[in-house]
């Protein structure tokens, strides 16, 4: 019988159908079908989870997508079902077999019980949730390590569990290994064949104009798949909202929100424009060049270029630029600004956008638990360039929209990768500890542990119109470290070579009275790396406001405001003066009239301007005068806001104070810099009271000095005296700005001793890459040509090691580019008048490779393009010289054009008095 039976007397496994028959009755072995089923398609799942695992660790790339997630979705849930049956069959099977005799088969067994339990624990644990998750990484690698080690220990003690009870069915062994394979490869094969990146919406390929043009022209931005994206696919931003809350309250405070028509100064410019192009064109596709960065959803879905696209009440006009409009782009194309582009539809994840609670639920934990498809989707390395943000902060406003030629726009891009603070530009006059590779180190700085998307920078007028006068107030201490202002000195009589007392403080001189003065402001760009102002520079208002007061009496004031809120138009402006072809100005963000400047005020970054005010002090004062001078900025002024309240239908005479009807008229002035003397006047009792200024005086003489050089030859014998008070404090600054001097003058002796002499003031400080390219600038004038190649080079590409350790790199600087592409060139000419064909060929080549890298960061540099045309033509290759022609003849300015234009502005407005390189403001009473 088989209670006489034992494992004791029997020299292998147990293999009796009465132990089977009692073990695992016919209800049993249907639940043990289902263990199977569940088992086998979780273990299919696990081997592809892990292989795709092991192939990103082997290749660094990532392999994840939405097949790969669906396939965890499903192992989780799978897995969190098999839990019931498996422990069901387990507690059954010990139940029914833990009284038979077979010791080895119920040994095994629980070992096999215990496994299991650790496979389905250790998965569980794994498993991320809100409110759960394994944090600590060698917990994790633990529990990870134990759940990948389970599965096959499971199967090896199943197989001996089998060994010591009732034999298996023949060939159920290979028949589950062969469903488990072929399941396996079934995902493999999908895996590869995974269609999500393909187009999901069915619209048409969009046609461009004509074979050079993208589908957006004249906007540069381009989809991934040439079709259109619909705008709900733009417009999730509630879905960021979700997992990132400060990001989203943030992001909808700021100018990006307000990008679109729900901005009303951009939907007045933009209206006009549209207005203007439809009477002309009898279309208004060119004005997708601003839609490309202000309107990508209503862009992208073709619904733009309606001419009666409705502005006030479509969702997509009030989108802004949304978090996925940002967060979608793919590549950036070019340096050409203009929103040159990819952006493709996001990929989302299962269920992410179910409207069913517990579905979006479940979405949101499988985001949780494997957020690498969504990181890579959303945020780029891209996304941490300054080229990504230049690409809508760089503009060319092109022929479609002027009617005539194509003219440079605003151009944050090549104004920071051109100062000292991007570590890019050879050539600055100042550099900090550290390069900022990028712009989000100043407009989004850390908070809360995620980068702040308010982009604290300059629009002041955008939360005020909105009442967020908390907002005004973020954007105005930002704006507070853009500059510095310095009463530097003061001349005897009303010009620039007038004796000087300088620098002020604490040492004033004493004014005589009758006498005249010239007053001398230095503004200074403080922490910004690009120009101040920079963006939309003609109607941004930025203005020195200097008073002069003797006790309660105003001397004379330049820069004042009048009731209506307008400033004084014989200010010092720091901001452009645009004009329209026929000479006028430029005052409604007018794009499709800009065409010259009458001047451009704006302090390049690094880099100091001086204003002169001329006073005349009375004959009969008796009392001390102090002269403040601040810097104020206002975003937008009175006569761009008068154009877009008529637009609007703002009516002057509401007292309600809460909509932009009521504020409009006051726009928010910000004071950044202030600076106050005052100065004693002969024969008074009373004496001036003037603390020392705390700016070093090699500083001071050194930004008057910078801002005199920039004024060209008529300050250059100021800053000659300014940079020779720098060296005499043993500052390498004096020197090195002598050497750019007297290159400017031609006085090549001069300039490569001061060069030569910074190096020895500067020592192990001194910046040897600029001292290289003075150097090359002068060897190159001399006729040294392959002296100049060797120091330009050095300059460029001969990166030092304290250059290295702070994060400067030179390749970029398409200035000095451009002289070395020069000198080479010069070298090949040299060659050919040797007859030495080789050595013209190759130095050509070298010359062309050079202004390429100019055009890799600067693709409408004229220069460049002028040199290429040349040089290939030498070469042989008349296509691609008549590229550069080509590109020559688009970007050359009208040059007779523009001085007429500038004419007629100078006979038009008071303010071209300001177009001079040297203007003496007055301060009038």
């Amino acid at each position: 019988m088989a209670t006489e039976f034992s494992s004791r007397q029997l020299p292998g496994p147990v293999r009796h159908p009465f132990v089977l028959r009692a073990a695992v009755s016919p209800v049993l072995r249907k639940l043990l079908w289902v263990v199977f089923l569940l088992f086998g398609i979780l273990l299919a799942s696990a081997l592809y989870l892990l292989g795709i695992t092991l192939l990103e660790a082997a290749t660094a790339r990532s392999l994840q997508g939405y097949f790969y997630l669906l396939v965890y979705l499903g192992h989780v849930l799978l897995g969190l079902a098999l839990v019931g049956p498996l422990v069901l069959f387990g507690l059954l099977h010990w139940k029914a077999a833990r009284m038979l005799p077979n010791l080895r088969a119920r040994r095994i067994g629980y070992a096999l019980l215990v496994t299991s339990a650790v496979m389905m624990l250790s998965g569980l644990a794994l498993v991320k949730v809100e409110g759960f998750e394994l944090r600590h990484p060698f917990t994790r690698q633990l529990v990870w390590t134990l759940h990948v080690v389970a599965p096959g220990a499971v199967i090896w003690l199943f197989w001996r569990h089998r060994r010591a009870g009732p034999p298996m069915r023949p060939g159920m062994a290979g028949r589950f290994a062969a469903a488990v394979t072929g399941l396996l490869l079934t995902m493999a094969i999908l895996h590869g064949l995974e269609v999500y990146r393909a187009d999901k919406y069915g619209g048409e390929p969009i046609a461009a104009p004509d074979d050079d043009a993208g589908p957006f022209h004249p906007s540069l931005l381009k989809t991934a798949t040439g079709r259109p994206i619909p705008p709900a696919a733009l417009m999730n931003d509630q879905y960021c909202l979700q997992c990132h809350a400060e990001v989203h309250a943030r992001w909808s405070e700021s100018a990006h929100r307000f990008s679109s028509f729900n901005n009303p100064i951009y939907k007045a410019s933009v209206t006009e424009t549209r207005r203007f192009l439809l009477e002309r064109d009898g279309h208004v596709l060119a004005s997708r060049l601003c839609a490309g960065c202000h309107d990508p959803a209503p862009l992208l879905s073709g619904a733009f270029d309606d001419p009666a696209f409705e502005m006030r009440n479509d969702p997509s006009a009030q989108a802004g630029i949304t978090c996925t409009a940002c967060h979608s782009v793919t590549s950036i194309d070019s340096s050409r600004g203009n929103a040159d582009f990819t952006i493709e539809e996001a990929r989302h994840y299962p269920l992410a956008m179910a409207q069913n609670d517990a579905l979006a639920w479940i979405g949101r934990q499988l985001l949780l638990a494997r957020p690498r498809m969504h990181r890579e989707t959303f945020l780029k390395p891209l996304h941490q360039s300054a080229e990504f943000c230049g690409a809508c902060h760089k503009m060319r406003i092109p022929e479609e929209l002027t009617g005539l030629e194509s003219v440079a726009g605003k151009n944050h891009y090549d104004s920071f990768i051109l100062s000292g603070a991007s570590g890019r530009s050879v050539r600055a006059f100042s550099y900090p500890p550290h390069a900022h590779s990028d712009c989000n180190d100043c407009h989004m700085p850390s908070r809360s542990g995620e980068a702040d998307h308010l982009f604290p920078g300059a629009n002041t007028a955008l939360p005020h119109l909105r009442g967020r006068e908390d907002i005004v107030r973020e954007h105005q201490a930002f704006l507070r470290a853009a500059a510095e202002v310095d009463i530097f000195g003061v001349r005897e009589g009303a010009t620039i070579t007038g004796t000087q007392h300088a620098p002020l403080r604490p040492r004033v001189p004493t004014l005589l009275p009758g006498g005249t003065y010239l007053i001398e402001v230095v503004i200074r760009a403080g922490h910004i790396g690009h120009h101040l102002t920079e963006g939309t520079a003609d109607s941004n208002e930025l203005w020195l406001e200097v008073t002069a007061r003797s006790g309660d009496r105003v001397l004379g004031a330049s820069g004042r405001m009048d009731e209506a809120g307008n400033v004084d138009p014989r200010a010092h402006f720091v901001n452009a003066f645009v004009i329209g072809r026929d000479g006028e100005r430029i005052d409604r963000r007018n794009v499709h009239d800009m065409f010259t400047k009458l001047y451009d005020h704006q302090i390049p970054p690094d880099a100091a301007a001086v204003a002169h005010f001329r006073l005349d002090v009375p004959a009969d004062l008796d009392h001390s005068v102090t002269i403040q001078a601040s810097l104020r900025y206002r975003k937008f002024n009175m006569d761009l806001m008068a154009f877009v309240a008529g637009i609007e239908g703002w009516t002057q005479d509401s007292a309600d104070g809460q909509s932009p009807t009521a504020r409009w008229r006051t726009l928010p002035v910000t004071t950044l810099a202030t600076d106050r003397v005052t100065f004693s006047i002969a024969g008074s009792a009373e004496s001036a009271d003037n603390q020392a200024d705390a700016r070093a005086l090699w500083r001071r003489w050194n930004d008057y000095g910078i801002a005199m050089l920039l004024k060209g030859a008529p300050g250059r014998r100021q800053a000659e005296a300014a940079f020779n008070r720098v060296a005499a404090f043993g500052r390498y600054d004096g020197a090195l700005n002598l050497s750019r001097l007297y290159l400017d003058e031609d006085r090549l002796d001069d300039a490569a001793n001061q060069a030569y002499r910074a190096s020895i003031l500067g020592g192990d400080r001194a910046p040897t890459w600029t001292i290289a390219w003075l150097t090359g600038m002068v060897q190159w004038r001399r006729g040294y040509l392959t002296e100049a190649e060797v120091s330009l080079r050095e300059a460029v590409f001969g990166q030092s090691s304290l250059a290295r350790a702070r994060g400067f790199d030179f390749s970029g600087d398409y200035v000095v580019l451009n002289a070395l592409g020069r000198v080479l060139f010069e070298q090949s000419r040299v060659h050919r008048d040797e007859r030495d064909s080789e050595g013209e060929q190759r130095y050509l080549r070298e010359a062309a490779e050079t202004f390429a890298a100019t055009l890799a960061v600067n693709p409408e540099n004229l220069e460049a393009h002028r040199h290429l045309n040349v040089i290939h033509r030498r070469l042989g290759n008349a296509d691609r010289a008549d590229r550069h022609a080509r590109a020559l003849s688009e970007l050359r300015p009208d040059q007779e054009a523009r001085r007429i234009a500038l004419e007629a502005a100078r006979q038009g407005y008071p303010a071209a008095q300001a177009a001079r390189p040297i203007t003496i403001y007055r301060l009038r009473p």
